[in-house]
């Protein structure tokens, strides 16, 4: 592993895809499982970075990115984002309730950046440039190197 690695608390769509653990398998009648359906549906959430993923996917191929990584960048949106998606396809999005809860979220992520000493744009920048060299610094394309070595 790289000393570039960059770790799943750094990336917001792990946050999301935790966040879609608990909602998903929370299981039961307490109040804390009611709470967790009533106010952490995060198809919102997930619709967003999907677009932005996907205009990461449209930035990587017009740079000219090897066709190797687009394809790894596009099995890291399927598995991250297209699978959970499917899976709440049933929930209903409740906009302000959702919009603030992802805000709330958004908010603790950006505070735990700063205690991190970096912020969500140099983030960005790292994931960008890792993921555009193919160096995979990045759990998921870490794994996927893994099994699938391109070297």
């Amino acid at each position: 592993m790289s000393k570039n690695f960059i770790g799943p608390d750094l990336l917001f769509s792990y946050w999301i895809y935790v966040w879609f653990f608990i909602y998903y398998f929370a299981k039961g009648d307490s109040a804390i499982v009611q709470n967790i359906h009533y106010f952490g549906n995060p198809v919102l959430v997930f619709l967003i970075a999907l677009a932005e993923n996907v205009l990461t996917l449209i930035f990587l191929i017009m740079d000219g990115s090897k066709q190797t990584i687009v394809l790894s960048f596009a099995a890291m949106i399927l598995v991250i984002k297209c699978v959970p998606l499917y899976l709440l396809r049933d929930r209903p999005i409740t906009i302000w309730r959702d919009l603030f809860v992802l805000s709330c979220v958004f908010l603790a992520y950006n505070v735990y950046l700063l205690c991190n000493e970096t912020n969500i744009v140099e983030i960005y920048r790292k994931t960008y440039e890792s993921v555009s060299k193919g160096e995979r610094n990045t759990p998921f394309l870490y794994g996927l190197s893994l099994f699938f070595p391109t070297r």
